[in-house]
């Protein structure tokens, strides 16, 4: 935690000494670091993970993001402390460690057979043509000269999930010939990752006016809520059109008088539906929670494609689930939207307007807020409890000259994204909300289930003596089985 106190310093400090502040390391050829780190997978955890890994440097780090917010990626370049490691055989040394935003599948099969054709992503290796936006942060256009991107497969990745729920629909057709056999793999649980649905601000404006909430109010107690049946029903293709979704006397709510008065109704009705493509760990968290798809023999499918009816929007990235939601809030001159719009995506994205939050909102799920709060008292529970793996032979490592010191490295990662003092409280107006530790790791709860952001901890699992199992009811640790509506 020091080290990253330095670090905000530092960011303040150059702040103040303007854009022109020294780099970490000088943009370029990024491999000609002393070590290079090769990680994919989950991008509902880039935040966190960006936080770790520049804890580990002992000057201010240079982040380079891939697309707008990172969406395609991000490298960091800095000097390493060895000693947050006890001791690296290259000591001090420069390092590059390369994140691809993928999905969290992207982050177990090539890490797992690194070997194989789909086993490569691509990781910025060039950043002489990147942009400066701010003092040591800097977007990268692919599209502009002297931004390269180089194939490699990872040496290590994130996942909202366990691997083993990779399978069924949910192992990507580029996969469909890997091994589901990780035996090969150090595969950490880290923590919780907390999930909530998205709608564009008119649905969730509509949706407040239905349900006789405040329109516009952002509060806990005016946001409103989607039932699992009602989420299950539109991800499943059995609610195609919104003037299919009735309100409690029966009539559709794109013609429900307190919508159309306020001009809240869509100029399209049909539903857009914004999923997460297969593979993703966001995609597997909803399916588990909410569809409960590759957890229940017989649980319906999600939707995979469509030619109408609804409209629905793959997504690679947690970014660009973000943009396809809010895109349908573009309104006329009337003020109607475009659509109406649904998604899912963790917590952490689209904080309150000091951080020039989009057009969309997260709502509540059966009646409950996605708070930390809740979460920890066991009351919510569409989370997904994550996990950081790498490989056990350092000979297979892409900077295999490095290999040992690259397996201490992420071992170091996986511990310290599985702490406390590594995540940061996400502050929405409807409550706080983020990254819960684990327990089970061995970190002590907050007395009477409560909540402490400056460590938040929660003393309830999906793990069990078998490991992660995503599928299963939290638990309290120790095996003490609860019903979550006995809280």
């Amino acid at each position: 935690m020091k080290r990253m106190t330095q670090k905000q310093v530092a960011l303040a400090l150059a702040a103040a000494l303007g854009s022109t502040a020294a780099f970490a390391l000088p943009p370029g050829d990024t491999i000609t670091t002393d070590i290079n780190a090769y990680i994919g997978g989950a991008t509902a955890q880039d935040g966190q993970f960006e936080n770790v890994a520049t804890s580990f440097c002992l000057d201010t780090p240079d982040v380079y993001l891939i697309g707008a917010a990172g969406a395609a990626g991000r490298t960091i370049t800095c000097t390493l402390d060895a000693a947050a490691f006890g001791g690296l055989n290259a000591g001090n040394a420069t390092i590059a460690i390369h994140k691809s935003s993928t999905g969290s599948s992207e982050g177990v099969f090539p890490v797992n057979q690194p070997t194989l054709g789909a086993s490569a992503l691509n990781f910025l290796t060039d950043t002489s043509g990147c942009v400066l936006d701010s003092p040591n942060l800097y977007t990268c256009d692919t599209s502009l000269p002297n931004v390269t991107l180089t194939a490699q497969p990872p040496d290590a990745g994130l996942s909202d999930v366990e691997p083993s729920l990779f399978t069924g629909q949910n192992q990507p057709g580029a996969y469909s010939t890997y091994s589901t056999d990780f035996t090969g793999l150090n595969v950490v649980s880290t923590n919780q990752v907390l999930f909530a649905p998205i709608v564009n601000e008119a649905f969730r404006d509509a949706l407040q006016a239905v349900q006789g909430l405040t329109v516009g109010a952002e509060d806990v107690d005016n946001v409103p809520s989607l039932t699992t049946a009602q989420l299950t029903a539109i991800f499943t293709g059995q609610i195609g059109n919104w003037n299919e979704f009735l309100d409690v006397n029966g009539v559709a709510i794109t013609a429900n008088p307190a919508v159309t008065a306020a001009n809240l109704d869509p100029q399209n009705t049909e539903a857009k539906v914004c999923v997460r493509t297969n593979g993703s760990g966001t995609n597997a968290t909803f399916r588990a929670n909410i569809v409960r798809q590759e957890c229940i023999a017989g649980a319906p499918n999600t939707l995979t494609f469509s030619f109408g009816n609804p409209e629905l929007v793959a997504n690679q990235s947690s970014g660009l689930m973000d943009g396809c939601v809010d895109v349908a809030d573009n309104r006329d001159s009337n003020g109607n939207p475009a659509k109406w719009a649904i998604g899912y995506n963790a917590t952490e994205r689209n904080p309150g307007p000091a951080y020039g939050r989009g057009d969309y909102r997260f709502i509540k799920v059966d009646g409950v807020a996605a708070t930390s709060e809740n979460a920890v008292r066991g009351i919510y529970t569409y989370y997904g409890e994550a996990s950081f793996q790498f490989r056990g032979d350092v000979a297979t490592y892409v900077d295999v000259a490095n290999g040992a010191d690259l397996s201490t490295i992420y071992t170091e990662l996986a511990s310290s994204l599985a702490t406390p003092a590594s995540l940061e409280t996400t502050v929405h107006e409807w409550g706080n909300t983020g990254n819960l530790a684990l327990t089970a790791n061995g970190f002590p709860a907050t007395p009477n289930n409560g909540f402490d952001p400056s460590a938040p901890v929660t003393p309830w699992t999906k793990s069990n003596a078998a490991g992660t199992n995503n599928c299963i009811e939290p638990r309290l640790d120790g095996g003490e089985v609860v019903r979550i509506d006995e809280n």
